[in-house]
């Protein structure tokens, strides 16, 4: 009962940090539009929450393009194993995490057979209240996957509330990927669970065990005051490492190519972990993100004290990472703003994307189209992408793109913004930049009123990436 009263309270928290009202300041700017050259209203559906685009933007640089590139080349990098790469913070997890763990297989989650999908209890040496913790997961390997043929990996990490889904491992496993779906929270799925509806138990079978127990809840971080080892967030993400090294024990996964994608709570865990464990090679937040504390988010005050913040809220992990990181948030996205997923790309210098209607929920995160086109390209398996070189910023609007294989640019848009916030109540405009045959390079006047911008480039129909928000 009182793990119940906690996570209600926690919820009502969570709920009514989602209705404050924080200010992200913006100062304008004086560039004038006098490139523009219609007044089309523009209907696209990677644009702003308002269908009120202002015309075409003629760009006012036009420059050589960049060399053209052919498939994407996967190159292999020395990778620290043991150990956490990012040492100098306030979280320190112990090497046991990266051996391979203790797991056994338990038929009875295998709730509908969802393919070869196995469900598993992994044991982890982090301790709560003074015994180690079981973690219910399910995992799942391609029917092609050998030691002769070695296989990339993914871990998947739910949202709030949610717990391992096999589904999802098959959704990923049907992609050619090895994966493994963990609980975060001590909790244990039942029967009917997948990423549509994620039932669960809210503590697992080994809750009261004489010799083990289950982790702690999820209570966001009001646990900050307790020792490190009874917090969720270190429990959460301890499970998350312990996990990566329960797939890279298996012979049929390539070491190389292991990532990770973790949908609002779980982006906040990807997005810490691949900052630690350097065997991540890609990482794909979906809406969560790091630097909440200095964002509109609604999350913003969730720390509870600024040594709270300094151990979990920090982008200092990220920005040393090898990780190629992807950020994928929606434009009105009530928890997560779309300033905090920005910084946190660009600290890591990785990739974004901000879609327009992108609902928050576990579904909608996990089978979002462009995030296994970005796992694949990064593991050698996709030859076409577009990465932004250049980036805009506050005083030089140029970008500059970059193709690889046979790419069809679509359209390349100008989204804005006279709202001083980047959350769910701004208000964005579009306009779309007219492309030139053969140039990748572009510079382009930002409308007077806009206090916070952003390039949205659409390639081969329906894949997308945008650059790091400009706040003016």
């Amino acid at each position: 009962m009182k793990h119940r009263i906690r996570k209600i309270v926690s919820m009502l928290l969570c709920g009514l940090l989602l209705f404050s009202a924080v200010a992200c300041g913006g100062t304008g700017n004086n560039m004038d539009d006098s490139n523009t050259d219609g007044t089309n209203t523009d209907n696209s559906v990677d644009g702003g929450n308002a269908d009120t685009g202002n015309g075409d933007e003629t760009p006012n640089v036009e420059v050589p393009p960049a060399e053209t590139l052919g498939e994407y080349e996967f190159k292999e990098r020395e990778i620290q194993m043991v150990g956490q790469t990012y040492t100098d913070g306030l979280i320190t997890y112990p090497d046991e995490l990266w051996n391979t763990p203790e797991y056994e297989y338990c038929t009875d989650l295998d709730y509908g057979n969802v393919g070869d999908v196995k469900g598993l209890f992994i044991t982890s040496p982090v301790r709560y209240n003074g015994k180690k913790t079981k973690i219910a997961a399910y995992i799942g390997f391609p029917e092609n996957a050998s030691a002769e043929n070695k296989v990339p990996a993914i871990v998947l990490v739910h949202g709030g509330l949610g717990t391992a889904v096999p589904d999802w491992v098959k959704y990923w496993n049907d992609m050619g990927f090895a994966a493994i779906s963990i609980d975060t929270e001590g909790g244990e799925p039942i029967s009917g669970v997948n990423n549509y509806s994620t039932v669960h138990k809210e503590r697992n079978r080994y809750e009261n065990d004489e010799t083990y127990t289950c982790g702690p809840t999820n209570v966001g971080f009001s646990d900050y005051e307790s020792d490190m080892e009874n917090q969720w967030m270190y429990h959460a993400t301890s499970a998350t490492i312990v996990a990566t090294s329960l797939l890279a024990s298996f012979d049929c996964v390539n070491t190389q190519k292991m990532g990770i994608t973790g949908i609002s709570w779980g982006g906040m865990i990807t997005s810490i972990v691949c900052g630690y464990d350097d065997r991540l090679s890609f990482g794909i937040p979906v809406y969560g993100a790091l630097s909440l504390k200095e964002s509109c988010s609604g999350f913003r005050t969730i720390y509870g004290n600024d040594i709270s913040a300094q151990r979990w809220d920090t982008l200092e992990p990220l920005e040393q990472s090898d990780c190629k990181m992807f950020y994928v948030n929606g434009i009105t996205d009530p928890a997560f703003s779309m300033d905090a997923s920005s910084r946190s790309s660009k600290a890591a210098k990785g990739f974004a994307l901000y879609k327009k209607g992108f609902t928050h929920g576990q579904e909608y995160g996990a089978y979002e189209s462009n995030i296994p086109f970005f796992a694949k390209y990064f593991c050698g398996m996709e030859s076409e992408y577009v990465e932004i070189l250049q980036h805009p910023k506050k005083n030089d609007t140029a970008f500059t793109y970059r193709t690889y294989g046979e790419v069809d640019i679509v359209s390349v848009k100008l989204h804005y913004t006279a709202s001083a916030r980047t959350n769910d109540e701004a208000v964005w405009k579009t306009k779309t930049i007219k492309l030139v045959d053969g140039v990748t390079s572009y510079a382009f006047n930002v409308p007077e009123e806009a206090k916070h911008y952003y390039i949205h480039i659409t390639y081969n129909h329906n894949l997308e990436v945008s650059s790091y928000i400009v706040s003016l």
